[in-house]
């Protein structure tokens, strides 16, 4: 009996100290419980994503002082900052972060998406280069074979010495250029034959302004940025000779466009090309475009101090229209109509042709030029918050010198980043859209 006490106290007071613990225990457990399902609860919710689309726009130019917006297509990939649109024949190639579309614009009112070339790492600026396509990557470049333009093919994939990465690329005389994110290695490739060949490479000058190339295509000519208007012989001889300056700029925001006779480049006296609602910031913020005229340059150069046939920038743009406490309002217009690409196939997007009012109210009106091109004596602009522009510069016998804006239309509420030129249509390549309604 006395055994059997001592095992029922032994077992009561094991009872005793487990509900203690239990009690003692509890309040962290559930604590615990609750963080977990907290947290648990907390990752379920969806997250709010980015819709990665870029959007590929078709614009009649047919009538220059009235553009309109004809078709839109959603691609359905993201597209970079570096990503670009070129239009070969009937058909435009355009590049987001990892694939090449080709897009059939033998009917620019009807286009037609046909089909994606994927790639494994992110490539940005694509250049046509007869039945070739030639594609920038981060460290290599790919040569595309669209003999058969449904049917694009990488050809090859060649890789910068050096293990360095790219900044540019442009082609002229059978040659490929690249200049290496450093600014100051330029890489020349033979495209003359199937395989790509390496030519040589060269250190460019620390303060390089524009490259042309020479009497033979490894020869390049380093004109250096002019210290004053006066100075700008250092591109005359090139122009003169109607030797192309390559489209490569050292500057982040640079762009430069070529022709044999014409050369148009960001305004050398500011980094900014755009207007600035805030009037206090106009004298500080005047960029724009300027135009290189062989001919002009030829004729004037002993008349005059400056080295520009016409100029194209905002303060002149918009200059007497006020800007009410920082803020403008313009209206947006989206094209008449909108496809989707879904299962690879185009489908239309069922919506109204709708007007939407914009209060811009930032630092700036249309924002940075992030594209143009130039055809005959015309250039067309796009600009960073949705803007396509028409510039007519005129020849030295024309009354206007300076050149005419012939027409400025705001595009769907997106960012263009590039920019191709038909007979009577533009085609720009944007990024996905802000904001959407």
């Amino acid at each position: 009996m006395k055994k059997s006490s001592v095992l029922s106290t032994i077992l009561l007071l094991n009872f005793i100290l487990l509900v203690l613990f239990s009690i003692a225990w509890r309040p962290g457990m559930i604590k615990q419980y609750k963080n977990q399902t907290d947290a648990q609860s907390k990752n379920d919710k969806p997250t709010p994503t980015r819709k990665d689309e870029s959007i590929f726009t078709v614009i009649e130019i047919e009538d220059l002082e009235y553009p309109t917006l004809e078709v839109d297509i959603r691609l359905p990939y993201r597209a970079n900052p570096k990503n670009t649109l070129v239009l070969v024949a009937k058909h435009a190639y355009a590049t987001t972060e990892r694939h090449l579309h080709v897009i059939n614009v033998s009917k620019p009112y009807l286009p037609s998406y046909l089909t994606s070339l994927a790639f494994q790492d992110e490539i940005g600026k694509v250049i046509a280069y007869g039945n070739r396509l030639i594609v920038a990557g981060d460290k290599e470049f790919h040569i595309i074979d669209i003999s058969v333009p449904t049917e694009p093919v990488i050809q090859s994939t060649t890789k910068l010495p050096n293990k360095n990465r790219i900044k540019d690329i442009d082609v002229q005389h059978q040659h490929l250029y690249v200049l290496a994110e450093d600014n100051y290695s330029l890489y020349i490739f033979s495209l003359e034959f199937r395989q790509v060949q390496f030519v040589k490479s060269k250190k460019l000058m620390k303060r390089w302004w524009m490259l042309s190339t020479g009497n033979e295509p490894s020869d390049v000519i380093q004109p250096r940025f002019p210290p004053t208007n006066k100075q700008f012989s250092t591109i005359q001889e090139q122009l003169l000779s109607q030797r192309r300056f390559l489209q490569l700029h050292p500057a982040a925001h640079g762009i430069i466009r070529s022709t044999n006779e014409f050369l148009v480049s960001n305004d050398t006296s500011s980094k900014a090309n755009d207007l600035p609602i805030k009037p206090e910031l106009l004298r500080k913020h005047v960029g724009g475009l300027i135009v290189f005229d062989a001919y002009w340059m030829d004729k004037m150069r002993s008349t005059v101090s400056i080295g520009h046939a016409a100029y194209y920038g905002m303060n002149m743009k918009y200059r007497g229209i006020p800007f009410e406490r920082g803020k403008k309002t313009f209206k947006r217009q989206k094209p008449k109509n909108s496809y989707a690409i879904v299962d690879g196939n185009m489908q239309q997007i069922g919506h109204k042709p709708m007007i939407e009012t914009v209060e811009i109210n930032n630092k700036t009106f249309e924002g940075q030029i992030t594209d143009y091109q130039i055809l005959g004596d015309l250039i067309y602009i796009v600009s960073e918050k949705g803007f396509f522009s028409i510039f007519h510069f005129y020849s030295l016998e024309e009354a206007e010198p300076l050149g005419k804006v012939l027409s400025t239309i705001p595009m769907q509420a997106s960012q263009p980043i590039s920019i191709a030129v038909g007979k009577q249509h533009a085609y720009v390549l944007a990024m996905t859209p802000i904001k959407e309604k």
